[in-house]
């Protein structure tokens, strides 16, 4: 018989509301730009809001699948829904992992039997699936930013009460530790002594921002892009930032800088001249 994700109901079922009712709660910065609120359907249907009142909701339609049940990660970063997806093999248990804004990381198979449910750990690290008697957990690694530049370790972590993120260049010999306070930092990457820092701005210029930095954060060069820097790639002279459609490449000149800010008298002519 055909794989009906619907059900035998023509009205498309609501997956049963999940709350914060837990006793651990992450502490972490929440962006207002993003979705918090999900509607689920059985039917394979997943809406994606900021909250309650959003006209502008992003829609998911995963085709022959019956969703069974979904949950945020303790500090709303992933959303995981657990899902019996239909195929020329017969039904299949698949955890779908996503972002908060519909896009998918990955997608886990699961053994092909009752799946009763799933829960998060309290640090968001470990997913617990009950499958019939069974207890399955899957271990997640989160996409740290970090980068090795000039024996200089450069990590990037969040600040839960602060709205601004911190890149700590720490000089693995010395045992010195230097610190960059940046609003959303989203990617890093480094070659030899220099370090690129992205970061998502609100200029005129571009809603990204590529700072190229020595290897105790001291900025000697920045550039401004249009497209989200997920991807990047640096050698001695070019910096290559791309997403999942396009790409930018930034031919820089590092200049020895003279204070801690970035000096801004490039013109827009040389500006434009460095990026395709």
């Amino acid at each position: 018989s055909a794989f009906n994700p619907g059900g035998d109901n023509f009205l498309p079922r609501v997956i049963k509301q999940d709350t914060f009712e837990k006793n651990h709660i992450a502490r972490s910065r929440q962006q207002s730009s993003r979705p918090r609120f999900v509607v689920a359907y059985q039917s394979g249907v997943i809406q994606l809001m900021k909250n309650e009142m959003d006209t502008q909701p992003i829609v998911i339609r995963e085709r022959n699948t019956m969703i069974k049940q979904c949950r945020w990660s303790p500090d709303g970063s992933i959303l995981a829904v657990g899902a019996v997806v239909g195929g020329q093999s017969g039904p299949t248990n698949v955890l779908f992992l996503m972002s908060p804004w519909g896009e998918k990381y990955q997608a886990l198979t699961l053994p092909s039997n009752n799946f009763n449910c799933f829960t998060w750990k309290g640090d968001g690290l470990m997913i617990g699936c009950g499958i019939d008697n069974n207890l399955y957990l899957a271990t997640l690694k989160p996409r740290y930013k970090w980068a090795y530049c000039n024996q200089s370790i450069v990590y990037c972590y969040e600040q839960a009460d602060a709205p601004e993120d911190v890149a700590v260049f720490y000089e693995t010999k010395m045992r010195e530790k230097h610190e960059k306070h940046i609003l959303n930092i989203v990617n890093v990457e480094a070659f030899q002594d220099l370090c690129v820092l992205a970061s998502h701005t609100s200029e005129i210029g571009g809603p990204y921002l590529l700072q190229l930095c020595n290897s105790i954060g001291t900025p000697v060069a920045q550039q401004s892009i249009t497209i989200e820097p997920k991807y990047i790639s640096i050698n001695d002279g070019t910096v290559v930032a791309a997403n999942n459609d396009s790409f930018v490449v930034w031919n820089y000149i590092a200049k020895a800088p003279t204070n801690p800010d970035v000096s801004k008298s490039e013109s827009k002519q040389e500006q434009e001249n460095n990026v395709w």
